[in-house]
């Protein structure tokens, strides 16, 4: 069987292309011939490029040195994601920006998903490559949804009509929350399954084939930040003063003149995960950031992301550790061990359901 994977694979996001990674490696095991299709969104092309820098230099002096100076590590961190598609995933070799020209492509399935695919404020309206609008009817051709998100909790009318069109696509669908889950089962009669994100599908000893440990003797309390969150980082000051752990964090944008403790702009995937699994303790408002805290085992806290705070909240409540879910960081005192012996059970339960219907939806069971 030939299929293709459609997703945010060339996002310069950690999260994005780690769970296109391990789809990918997940539908290699069940003997598929997969290749993630190079689809590009104009919408994120767009938010990938630098920051240009203003031509009256004088007079925006500060912005750009902040700029220059944050580019110049952003142009590393660039790097290595370019490498990291060119060696881990097989990425079509034509890239396609007219969805309507993937349909040449003839493959057996279409796997739509991971990631946010089918929020409209990141692709700009519902685009209909991820739904296979570009599948004619008569097409034999299997179309899959596996952890596909909406990132919104409610959907207007006009939203409502068009989703409840472009999901009639599918033959089966899956989404990553259960909210999302219960709010698209409103739009169809077709079965809605909710399912792990792809990172969970593969077993912590094949993440650590792909890690780059990071150089360091000290040990270390990791903030991954996607947006600043002053709570978060007072906590953790807090935390790492009391267990005497020097403060690192990873976020999007170094700036000028930041803060007091390191700051990671640079990293490519396999460094990112290399920093997270060597932590001792994680502070998190990211999604991924929460998956790989699990898959590593770590004592780690999650402060909701203002914008999409229902993936991490209903992963948490799935796996029955809500309590690492910081709702006022003064109630952060001390770190208490997970029981991951527990966690990991649960976790295993919904792993197998996960690859269940990945098996049944390509016919491999």
């Amino acid at each position: 069987m030939k299929a293709g994977i459609l997703t945010f694979h060339f996002a310069y996001n950690y999260g994005a292309v780690l769970q296109a990674y391990a789809l990918q490696k997940t539908l290699e095991e069940y003997e598929v011939d997969v290749s993630v299709i190079d689809y590009r969104v104009k919408a994120i092309e767009n938010k990938n490029k630098q920051v240009r820098q203003d031509k009256n230099f004088l007079s925006n002096f500060k912005e750009v040195v902040s700029n220059r100076f944050h580019n110049s590590y952003l142009n590393k961190k660039h790097k290595k994601f370019d490498a990291f598609l060119d060696n881990y995933l097989n990425v079509t070799d034509r890239t396609y920006r007219n969805y309507k020209d993937i349909v040449s492509l003839d493959l057996d399935a279409y796997v739509f998903g991971s990631d946010q695919i089918w929020n409209p404020n990141i692709t700009g309206g519902f685009d209909q490559a991820y739904f296979g609008g570009f599948l004619p009817d008569e097409s034999n051709a299997k179309r899959l949804s596996y952890a596909a998100s909406i990132g919104l909790s409610t959907l207007t009318s006009q939203q409502s009509t068009d989703f409840k069109r472009l999901i009639d696509n599918l033959d089966y669908i899956s989404l990553r929350e259960s909210q999302a889950t219960e709010l698209v089962s409103n739009l169809t009669n077709k079965p809605v399954s909710t399912v792990l994100d792809p990172t969970f599908l593969l077993q912590e000893e094949q993440w650590n084939d792909i890690i780059i440990n990071p150089s360091i003797n000290k040990k270390y309390l990791l903030i991954y930040s996607l947006e600043e969150n002053l709570d978060m980082i007072k906590s953790a000051y807090n935390i790492a003063n009391k267990y005497n752990l020097e403060v690192i964090e990873i976020k999007p944008r170094k700036k000028f003149r930041d803060a007091k403790h390191r700051i990671i702009v640079e990293s490519g995937p396999r460094e990112m995960l290399g920093w997270l699994k060597n932590a001792d303790i994680v502070f998190t408002n990211s999604f991924h950031g929460t998956t790989f805290s699990l898959i590593f085992n770590k004592n780690f806290f999650v402060f909701p992301h203002s914008k999409v705070p229902s993936r991490m909240i209903s992963l948490l409540e799935l796996l029955k550790v809500e309590e690492r879910l910081v709702r006022d960081s003064n109630d952060i005192e001390n770190v208490n061990d997970i029981d991951y012996e527990s966690t990991k059970k649960s976790l295993n339960y919904h792993i197998n359901e996960s690859k269940a219907y990945l098996k049944q939806a390509l016919n491999k069971e």
